[in-house]
């Protein structure tokens, strides 16, 4: 096939001896920051607009999406995909570059990649939401592109540049926009991940990553629960993070490392699991890839993130809306000794999981041994936090963080 081009200028370089010196800059937390970059030259802001994005080159080896694709009036989450996919590659010396969009397929990785022996993988997962114009928009798109560079730093993997990450998925998500069904509810998940390739064995990391990215028309992951609410076990027997290691970022085996407790679950009828700390088995940390929080005594309460708990869009989120509606919020332990006991004397009123995949899921019963605690089925605090929260995603809310990030109609004309 002949290979066709879209170039938007210029192409971002980011040599090797810059790069991780460059991406440092946007260690911490998820705020607006201003720095250098030594890419060419190009002085750019960690949150550009738009129309300030950097150029970039891709190739594209398949036309832009036509039509939506057919998954149905509610997409199983994670099983149905645009017809296209991004890659770009980094090697010593050129740094992250060669960005093209081909057709979904197979990838070409050697058996002996350092990926499948040494797990030096990470990824990301954020969502572009249909707006009342029909064009799509991405939520929060540099605070993911941040959280990719720390969990990229941690595996020692080079991180991509923010801005040159939003720039490719921008490019990437118009091209494909079409593609998505225009169903209410559903937009399009959005899955960048980077793996070592270089073949060889020996643990050392790699030389060679890849960055590949799929989109996903999806529903709600826990679609059909919303009503009935979820079952949880709390988990006492295995830990999903310890301190000094990855439960602060995506990396893949995070999640590899806690199927087995979530099979546990769901064997006895649990939808989710409920991690404790690896010390002391006694203090709240997270779900199967979400967060969770808790309505007590009227105030949001959270545990607070750290080494051991990924700090979450949709949490930051949903803590930002509750402090503008005047609620009281608090990021402290929690003990789940006094979760139980909450529930069970009313001061915890509401608890619920909240992520990119699950946006609100709110929790039924909480099993722990041969406790049960059931919570109320009325859950006014989630069900307004839910509402508040789409709503700014979706475009028909004022933005004013903006946490919106609006991309082209149509995909560039290639040339």
């Amino acid at each position: 096939m002949r290979i066709r081009r879209a170039v938007l200028s210029t192409t971002i370089f980011v040599p090797q001896r810059h790069g991780l010196r460059h991406e440092r800059r946007w260690r911490g937390r998820l705020k607006r920051r201003r720095a250098a970059c030594e890419n060419g030259g190009v002085s750019t802001d960690p949150r550009l607009p738009p129309d300030r994005l950097p150029s970039v080159e891709i190739e594209e080896w398949i036309p832009a999406a036509a039509k939506p694709i057919d998954c149905g009036p509610a997409p199983a989450f994670g099983r149905h995909f645009t017809p296209a996919m991004l890659l770009a590659e980094w090697r010593s010396g050129s740094g992250w570059g060669g960005a093209r969009i081909v057709p979904r397929e197979a990838l070409r990785v050697d058996p002996a990649a350092v990926v499948f022996h040494y797990g030096q993988a990470v990824f990301e997962a954020f969502k572009a939401h249909r707006q009342p114009d029909g064009r799509l928009a991405i939520f929060r798109p540099w605070d993911h592109a941040a959280r990719l560079v720390r969990s990229a730093e941690r595996m020692a993997i080079p991180p991509v540049p923010p801005e040159y990450l939003v720039a490719l998925i921008a490019r990437f998500v118009a091209h494909q926009a079409k593609a998505l069904p225009d169903l209410p509810g559903v937009p399009l998940y959005i899955r960048p991940v980077l793996i070592g390739t270089e073949a060889g064995l020996g643990i050392r990391a790699s030389s060679e990553y890849l960055l590949f990215t799929l989109l996903s028309p999806v529903a709600p992951y826990f679609a059909g629960r919303e009503t009935v609410g979820l079952r949880v076990l709390v988990m006492e027997d295995f830990v999903r993070a310890s301190e000094g290691g990855t439960g602060a970022i995506k990396a893949a085996g995070n999640y590899g490392r806690s199927l087995l407790g979530l099979s546990r679950a769901k064997a006895i009828g649990c939808d989710q699991v409920i991690w404790l700390d690896a010390r002391e088995r006694a203090w709240v940390e997270e779900m199967e890839g979400m967060n969770i929080l808790f309505v007590r005594d009227g105030a949001l309460v959270t545990p607070p993130t750290g080494e051991t708990i990924l700090a979450g869009v949709t949490r930051d989120s949903l803590l930002a809306i509750a402090r503008d509606e005047g609620m009281r919020v608090s990021e402290e332990p929690v003990r789940i000794d006094d979760v139980l006991a909450g529930i069970a004397g009313g001061r915890i009123t509401e608890a619920f999981a909240a992520g990119t995949a699950a946006v609100i899921a709110p929790i039924a019963e909480i099993l722990r041994g041969g406790e049960s605690a059931r919570l109320p089925s009325e859950r006014p605090v989630a069900t307004r936090l839910l509402a508040a929260l789409t709503a700014v995603q979706s475009g028909r809310a004022p933005d004013p963080r903006g946490w919106r990030f609006p991309i082209a109609r149509e995909a560039p004309a290639l040339r």
